[in-house]
């Protein structure tokens, strides 16, 4: 729950995912799917994984990256960030890889990914691929000409 009473994963529970079926950038829900699917992206993007350490965020609209700005300096108090780096994606929006100092669970990172305003669609799939046995379900696409830039690390309080 967060400071404001939002239960995220009560919010995640209740997500209908009976919409999914028309979304086919979407349909990679079971493990098999996935790994297909990350094999044909593999073909033009560098295919980045999340792993105990790592958030992927994907920022597509202004109010997402208002969202990430406020949120960023929270999230680092209590949980040390080590670095940050994003990358345009191919549609243009932002990609951004997280490096924190302490490992996390694969739901904890889905919960800080989507507190930080990753596309809430997105981290909804993630946890559904994660139910449904996908054992890394973050991952981010990233163009092979994509320019890494490093994110500043937010200030934190004493």
């Amino acid at each position: 729950m967060d400071t404001n009473g939002f239960d995220y994963f009560s919010a995640l529970e209740e997500f209908d995912l009976g919409i999914l079926d028309l979304a086919q950038p979407y349909s990679s829900l079971d493990p098999e799917t996935f790994a297909q699917e990350t094999a044909r992206a593999a073909e033009t993007f560098n295919v980045i994984f999340g792993d105990d350490f790592t958030l992927l965020l994907d920022v597509d609209t202004q109010e997402q990256q208002q969202t990430f700005a406020r949120e960023l300096p929270r999230v680092n108090e209590y949980f040390p960030i080590k670095s940050i780096v994003w990358w345009a994606s191919k549609s243009g929006n932002r990609h951004f890889q997280i490096i924190m100092d302490q490992p996390l669970s694969v739901t904890t990172r889905i919960y800080f990914q989507k507190r930080l305003g990753s596309d809430p669609v997105l981290e909804d799939l993630r946890l559904e691929r994660y139910d449904n046995g996908v054992k890394e379900p973050n991952r981010l696409f990233q163009p092979k000409d994509a320019e890494i830039i490093k994110y500043p690390l937010p200030e934190v309080s004493l």
